[in-house]
């Protein structure tokens, strides 16, 4: 190899590990606070009112209606906004993300306010002022994290796209397993609004430390500035968002669709680290301490997780992969229901805590396969209409809890989690076979 070709791949591979890095710290800095929120703010809604499952169901069935119907929209004034002469797309970021840390913190105390009111809190305007906040918060994380995780990496390390997604996959749950831990044990002794506080400081700093490693990623990566300028030429902001993702869906190879679906389907479930089923393991005497224990233990078997594609991926290919992984994270959900139906709480927090290997092995192969399946115009859009597909099939399951609101019937909403994972599994072996006649021909 000559010396100027040689230098110029030392330097391709220099920029791409410093983007990687880039991309790596703004996805710890923004899952720390992220899910910190995820597990406080069921937790002060399930101990202020224990009796039902109503309050959490609602405030995260309305999350979820709010970025199914806003996400692809939200994704359209996103890519808007940083193609005008005006704004650029770094600006663009750093502004939702100021409105997402100004919504949550409010959201959170509006929420903390409900603790001085004796009345079922969704007869009262606070609660919904709340839940509004809170939806906003909802809608523009979803939109940044699938930006930041699923669309620009693809642009920072193509050449190494496995590697890149484990690393980012890995500092995510990471993070996770560290924030529950620590807000499991503040919550034992810091009054939740002393704990809303630290949050907020901490949202201020962290929204520096963001915004430095944005700017560090543009400049190191200016393609970013105008990686996807025709895709809103023709795209309005949510319906027309709609259409033209789903236009570049039915584009797709029909294994790919498939893929897709079940990825979707997997979210029809309360069977995983949430709200609802932490509300269900408290009715089953499980403490606070050993919930957030469990929140913890589930991410770290979804850190295991990430570290399997990069092995088996090179071996034996994406869609093998994805097979095998489901088929995992399938067993262990259904031996989690199993436990629900016989109340057998430390049953499921075994099970949960190792279905996630399999669904973060799955997950990464899934995003994989649909990043080389779409084009850099049109992946940011159509994975946020994957996600908005995913919060409907999560706002379906929501909605069966509000029906069953009861702590008794809790598992009949489990038994649904676990037909819907089965038919996402019967979905990926019908993938598999159908890439594998593909590729025959």
């Amino acid at each position: 190899m000559s010396e100027p070709l040689l230098c110029e791949e030392m330097t391709t591979k220099s920029s791409s590990s410093s983007a990687l890095g880039c991309l790596c710290a703004i996805t710890s800095l923004r899952s720390a606070g992220d899910r910190s929120w995820a597990f406080i703010v069921p937790v002060i809604l399930t101990n202020a009112y224990p009796n039902s499952l109503a309050p959490t169901a609602c405030l995260m069935a309305f999350q979820c209606l709010s970025s199914m119907l806003l996400s692809p929209g939200v994704s359209e004034l996103f890519m808007v906004l940083g193609d005008n002469k005006n704004f650029s797309r770094r600006n663009t970021f750093i502004l939702l993300m100021s409105v997402e840390n100004i919504a949550v913190i409010l959201g959170g105390a509006f929420l903390l306010s409900l603790g001085q009111i004796s009345t079922n809190p969704i007869y009262t305007l606070t609660y919904w002022i709340a839940v509004f906040f809170m939806c906003m918060d909802a809608v523009i994380s979803g939109v940044l994290t699938v930006v930041v995780e699923k669309d620009w990496v693809v642009l920072a390390a193509k050449s190494q796209l496995t590697t890149a997604n484990g690393w980012i996959a890995r500092l995510d749950l990471g993070t996770s397993v560290l924030s529950y831990t620590v807000m499991g044990r503040l919550l034992q002794t810091w009054h939740p609004k002393v704990l809303l506080c630290v949050l907020g400081v901490w949202h201020i700093l962290v929204a520096l430390g963001i915004s430095f490693s944005v700017t560090k990623l543009f400049q190191i990566i200016p393609k970013l500035e105008s990686q996807s300028d025709k895709a809103t030429k023709d795209t309005g902001f949510s319906i027309q968002a709609f259409k033209q993702g789903w236009h570049d869906f039915s584009q797709l190879p029909p294994y790919v669709q498939k893929v897709m679906v079940a990825y979707c389907l997997l979210y029809f479930t309360v069977m995983s680290p949430s709200g609802m089923l932490t509300a269900w393991l408290t009715s089953k005497g499980v403490s606070t301490t050993t919930s957030a224990q469990f929140w913890a233990a589930a991410q770290l078997g979804g850190f295991v997780g990430t570290m399997i594609p990069q092995y088996l991926i090179p071996k034996i290919g994406c869609f093998s992969a994805a097979l095998g992984t489901l088929a995992v994270q399938t067993a262990f959900v259904d031996l989690a229901v199993s436990g629900v139906m016989t109340g057998a709480a430390y049953t499921v927090i075994a099970s949960i805590s190792l279905s996630r290997v399999g669904l973060w092995s799955f997950d990464l192969c899934e995003r994989e396969i649909v990043q080389e399946n779409t084009t850099d115009i049109s992946r940011a859009l159509m994975l946020n209409c994957e996600k908005a597909v995913a919060s409907a099939a999560y706002l379906a399951v929501l909605i069966l809890s509000m029906v069953l609101s009861e702590k008794e019937d809790f598992w009949v909403i489990a038994f649904s989690s676990g037909v819907a994972v089965t038919v996402a599994m019967c979905l990926a072996i019908s993938a598999f076979r159908d890439h594998q006649n593909s590729a025959a021909f």
